[in-house]
């Protein structure tokens, strides 16, 4: 249980943290490495603040914010989806050694036999998504990245990344 103390503070660097976003000043930009915080805009996962935090390891519901595939970035550029530090953020679905595999004749997608959501062949607004349809096992020093929402732009599109895409490990902190 946190003290008051704790939260008061905690409440006063956040809303710091959100009025200079707000307010946009024209700070000296920092490597991403050295960010703190992470804006999610999207509605893959709760819109909000996220706060870096340690990766020593990561595991499965770890929230993420990575760097996605070249075709993944491709897609996400070519639609407007990919904000413009070209970072993801995501949960950690999967990771090495797990099966996971989308139905080619309903579209469901499992992760462990434990269904996601389903994987559709156009987006919103009628383009065709890159679904791979079979089962898969997510590969040595890889994950799989998922979204909350119904439509994400997740690894039922993209499929697996490498750890190494990983810029940090996340967690909520103000959200809807």
């Amino acid at each position: 249980m946190r003290s008051k103390k704790d939260l008061l503070i905690l409440l006063g660097v956040s809303a710091i943290s959100v009025m200079l976003w707000f307010v946009k000043l024209d700070l000296p930009s920092l490597p991403r490495e050295y960010a703190l915080f992470f804006i999610n805009k999207t509605a893959s996962l709760p819109r909000g603040l996220y706060m870096k935090i340690p990766a020593w390891d990561f595991k499965e519901g770890d929230y993420v914010v990575y760097q996605p595939t070249l075709c993944a970035q491709e897609i996400a550029n070519r639609r407007g989806w990919l904000e413009s530090d070209g970072l993801l953020l995501k949960q950690v679905g999967a990771l090495s050694g797990t099966e996971y595999r989308v139905s080619p004749k309903t579209g469901s997608f499992f992760i462990r036999d434990q269904y996601y959501g389903k994987a559709y062949p156009v987006d919103r607004e009628g383009k065709e998504m890159p679904v791979s349809y079979g089962l898969f096992i997510v590969p040595k020093d890889s994950f799989l990245p998922v979204g909350t929402a119904p439509r994400s732009f997740d690894g039922r599109y993209t499929g697996t990344v490498p750890l190494k895409n990983i810029v940090a490990k996340v967690v909520p902190l103000l959200t809807e």
